[in-house]
């Protein structure tokens, strides 16, 4: 019974291994002005899917961290890894960060200047999950 069990979790230990190796694009992120979680003051960063001409959609989450250092200054940290899709941002005045995952939503308090704010969802590679990633600059 151990020998299948330990045969068992090598093949689920390779599968996820071979989930994380294979190619991932880069979700182009959206913003809706009429979206009351956005005020006018908020900032959204967009990464273009440098993959995506059209006529393809993105299949996979967006591995990561890829890091940003947006127009409000400071450094944005972004994407899938360790089995979570993950926005972290730091800057020198209050801000915050938001995740989201077929809908489901993590998003910071405002932040300090000069701490991390960290917005995090647990996730798997799939390719029908939508991930989407955000950071915002306070008043």
């Amino acid at each position: 019974m151990l020998a299948k069990k330990t045969v068992r979790v090598k093949i689920v230990v390779l599968a996820l291994v071979a989930l994380l190796l294979l190619p991932s694009g880069v979700l182009a992120m959206s913003y809706n002005a009429n979206d009351p979680l956005f005020a006018a003051s908020s900032k959204v960063a967009t990464q273009s899917d440098p993959f995506n001409r059209g006529d393809i959609s993105r299949k996979w989450l967006a591995r990561g961290p890829i890091t940003q250092y947006p127009n409000e200054g400071g450094t944005w940290q972004y994407g899938f890894w360790n089995a979570k899709v993950r926005s972290y941002y730091t800057v020198d005045r209050c801000h915050g960060s938001t995740v989201e995952l077929n809908g489901n939503q993590s998003r910071s308090i405002d932040t300090r200047a000069g701490e991390r704010s960290i917005a995090e969802l647990w996730a798997v590679q799939h390719p029908r999950h939508v991930d989407q990633y955000y950071y915002r600059v306070c008043d």
